[in-house]
């Protein structure tokens, strides 16, 4: 009779231990999927205001070519156009790669977090079915 109590308690125990590791597991998903949305809400406003800002500084290196009394079009204004341009993509990729790393890097943490908690859950478990077979009388080695 004993021992059916202690199979009815390490029951219990992983029962518990299962529904305990979903709540901690759907609580980290929720925090990860946080995380990654103000990655990309500050990476998407960023990009925005990159472009705003590239824009005016293009307007304002036509304005100063025609002050200049030089074209505002062809020759080394384009050149110079395309060089701001070509900044401005370069630095936008940048940023693209770190954002994406970052994204990575916290889902890197939550897969660890998941495995170390798959691995305590399981040690509890082995733990429990272990302590529960030492109390239940049955001593006998599996070694021989």
């Amino acid at each position: 009779m004993g021992g059916m109590n202690s199979l009815a308690g390490v029951g219990l125990n992983l029962a518990l231990g299962q529904q305990a590791m979903r709540q901690e597991s759907k609580e980290a998903k929720a925090e990860r999927d946080r995380q990654i949305a103000a990655i990309m809400r500050s990476s998407t406003e960023n990009e925005r205001l990159q472009a705003d800002a590239l824009r005016r500084r293009l307007a304002s290196e036509r304005v100063r070519a025609g002050a200049a009394g030089t074209a505002t079009t062809g020759g080394s204004i384009d050149a110079i156009l395309r060089g701001l341009e070509r900044e401005a993509e370069l630095d936008v990729r940048a940023r693209r790669e770190a954002a994406a790393q970052k994204v990575k890097e916290i889902n890197e943490t939550f897969g660890a977090r998941r495995s170390n908690n798959l691995l305590t859950t399981t040690n509890r478990l082995l733990g429990s079915i272990a302590g529960n077979a030492g109390a239940s009388g049955s001593r006998r080695s599996l070694l021989g």
